[in-house]
């Protein structure tokens, strides 16, 4: 038994060394992101609730019907006193008639009663129709505030994993650094330790070394850093391991600019969403004006009463009876009221218009930037790599100089100082090229 337990347990070391070394690749971060995201998980649940507000508005098509069942007791039974009446005879030879005065009894003292009713409108001046329409375009709105705040986690999950990348090469170019400054150190060292150069020059070999150490403290805080902040994002423990797969440069979406602008305003939802408010301000103008018109609506009740539980009745009146009742209820006059709802509604509605306007145009202006500086990025990346391939023959020339005691210390440092800003605006050339390339993405409302 003990060495089937070791056995299984050789096997399952490298499955679980597999799961803890697994590499996440960006499709993968955002699918996480999309199921774990409580933000997003609201929209949909105020999608759903739009949905339901809409089913209920679909419900005042039909009937309501109610059932009531009662049960009232008087202090005594209720009576109505007579006074004494006399009938004159109606033909010669006949006695007067004479009522005595009393009590007739007009209800017991026990009454139990239950109704049965129904009342099924018309016609309402195009109300409840206008109602239920705008509740369609307000859950279809839900929808589309849905979509947004997915590409909006999937834009966020892409730009935090795109923050990773370049702080690692961004560590990668401190170490390098390090590395050149140390091998220079030690060159400085023996020339110093032979005479050949001034204590001077060695000293400034060794500030340049420990502030490239300096640098790689901060570069290396900047990865724990991107990786917190994208942990964060997934919902994980900030400080949990990660490691993600490195990319290559984004394509370029084949589109002008003009494309691209135009398929933003087709299909984000943004700006759907403002289409569709126009759409309401319009059913509510319809809504508001269905006061000037007769309400018309059919009544039936059914009612059944008596002095037990079982209304059976109590001897008085007639167990049970109903009645079908056509209606038709018109607002004549109230002070213009109606008439200002509908003015109200027709200003949301140039509101709702002004709202779109806005949001085209902001959609226009932000897909432009993203546009340009994703070409502006584009053309740095070569310029960049060519700066970085110059960088480094200046950096190897000048080294080889200083060996020979041509160039000085100064000049190898400067050489240094040089390829190291030159790396790191080519990987921060690549890091704003493929964020400005899913951010157009985003923009123009394209799945993540």
């Amino acid at each position: 038994m003990k060495r089937l337990a070791l056995i299984i347990l050789l096997l399952l070391i490298p499955l679980a060394s597999g799961v803890q070394g697994r590499v996440l690749t960006m499709d993968e971060a955002v699918q996480i992101a999309l199921k774990q995201n409580p933000t997003l998980e609201a929209a949909k649940l105020t999608f759903s609730m739009a949905k339901e507000a809409e089913r209920e508005a679909w419900t005042r098509y039909f009937p309501t019907v109610k059932l009531n069942y009662s049960y009232t007791r008087w202090n005594e039974e209720q009576k109505v006193k007579t006074q004494p009446l006399t009938i004159p005879p109606l033909l010669p030879g006949m006695e007067p008639l004479t009522f005595k005065p009393g009590h007739i009894i007009t209800s017991r003292q026990n009454v139990y009663q239950y109704t049965f009713s129904f009342q099924q409108p018309i016609f309402t001046g195009w109300a409840i129709t206008a109602a239920h329409k705008m509740a369609i375009l307000s859950a279809r709105q839900a929808e589309l505030e849905t979509e947004e705040t997915r590409l909006e986690v999937a834009y966020n999950v892409k730009k935090a994993y795109f923050g990773i990348l370049t702080a690692q090469r961004m560590k990668k170019v401190a170490e390098l650094a390090v590395k050149q400054l140390s091998q220079h150190l030690f060159v400085a060292k023996n020339f110093f330790e032979k005479g050949v150069i001034p204590r001077n020059d060695l000293l400034k070999s060794q500030v340049a070394l420990a502030q490239a150490r300096q640098d790689l403290v901060r570069a290396k805080n900047g990865v724990a850093v991107a990786k917190a902040t994208l942990n964060a994002i997934l919902h994980r423990d900030v400080t949990a391991p990660l490691e993600v797969k490195d990319i290559a440069l984004m394509p370029k979406p084949a589109l002008s600019l003009k494309e691209a602008i135009q398929r933003a305003l087709d299909q984000r939802p943004v700006v759907e969403v403002a289409r569709k408010e126009v759409e309401k301000s319009k059913e509510s103008i319809r809504l508001a004006r269905s006061d000037y018109f007769p309400h018309i609506f059919l009544e039936g009740v059914y009612r059944k009463h008596g002095n037990t539980p079982d209304c059976t009745g109590d001897d008085l009146t007639d167990a049970e009876d109903w009645r079908l009742t056509a209606g038709l209820e018109w607002t004549l006059f109230e002070m213009g009221r109606t008439r200002h709802q509908v003015e109200k509604a027709k200003l949301g509605e140039l509101k709702a218009l002004a709202y779109l306007k806005e949001i085209q145009d902001k959609v226009a202006l932000e897909v432009q930037n993203a546009y340009l500086e994703m070409e502006a990025a584009r053309q740095n990346i070569e310029t960049a790599r060519s700066a970085v391939e110059q960088a480094k023959e200046n950096f190897r020339v000048t080294e080889e100089r200083y060996k020979e005691q041509i160039d000085t210390s100064t000049e190898v440092l400067d050489a240094q100082t040089l390829l190291t800003q030159a790396q790191t605006y080519y990987y921060r050339a690549i890091y704003q090229y493929n964020l400005a390339v899913a951010r157009l993405l985003r923009l123009m409302g394209e799945e993540p």
